[in-house]
């Protein structure tokens, strides 16, 4: 049993990298969190070009084509105006995603309280203070924040994955299987959660439909799920 807790943590640790990298980076987000930062980083991008090309007018001495560039600007600087207007809690998300990357998860969390006090419909921020809760392994307090984010978006697996892994911390292992289950359901290729539903199962004794589920998670390109096998399949 301890072996298999041991071998949970080191799979949870290489799975993670940092909230905002798993939201943006996963195709299975939720289309609001996504929306909300391509919306930003292409009106970023399109702001950068269009101000270089105004840049480029006036060194020219050319005030006079410079400026429809120039109102083109400061209309895209109203769009990025308006989409800040219109997630109250928004900047304090944004630098909880960045301390969330540097790994500053205390800091993190402060800036999701804030995102929540703002705005308590917010899921991106329920669901990255979870992450950063089960990052210090405040495995109840993630429950608790990833059970608020899985009202606002039931069909994020991410959610159910990481509430699974913090209950099977806390040796819920069949609250963390249930868990597994959904974000095996709404993600058919979750090579994470068929490992560590494989490892729960087999704790629970449950050793032929576990191994079965470590089978299919080194089927989908994890090296970790054979080393296991070895160790309590053979």
């Amino acid at each position: 049993m301890k072996n298999l807790f041991l071998s949970l943590f080191i799979f949870s640790q290489l799975f993670i990298l940092s909230c905002s990298n798993n939201i943006k980076n996963d195709p299975e987000k939720t289309a609001e969190v996504v929306s909300q930062y391509d919306s930003l980083e292409e009106k970023a991008a399109k702001m950068k070009m269009i101000y270089d090309e105004a840049e480029a007018h006036l060194v020219n001495n050319s005030e006079k084509t410079a400026e429809p560039t120039l109102n083109e600007l400061r209309s895209y600087n109203e769009q990025m105006l308006n989409i800040f207007a219109l997630k109250p809690g928004r900047d304090y998300f944004i630098k909880g995603n960045t301390n969330s990357d540097l790994k500053n998860y205390q800091e993190a969390i402060a800036n999701y309280n804030k995102s929540i006090e703002l705005d308590p419909k917010h899921f991106g921020a329920w669901y990255c203070r979870g992450f950063s809760k089960y990052q210090l392994q405040d495995y109840r307090g993630a429950i608790a924040d990833l059970i608020e984010a899985i009202k606002l978006n039931p069909v994020y697996s991410d959610t159910w994955y990481y509430r699974g892994i913090s209950k099977h911390q806390i040796k819920d292992l069949s609250g963390a299987i249930a868990d597994y289950n959904i974000a095996i359901e709404i993600n058919p290729k979750y090579t994470d959660a068929y490992l560590n539903r494989g490892l729960a199962k087999i704790s629970l004794g449950q050793k032929d439909s576990g191994c079965l589920d470590l089978s299919k998670a080194g089927e989908l390109g994890s090296g970790q799920a054979y080393e296991q096998i070895k160790k309590y399949c053979n």
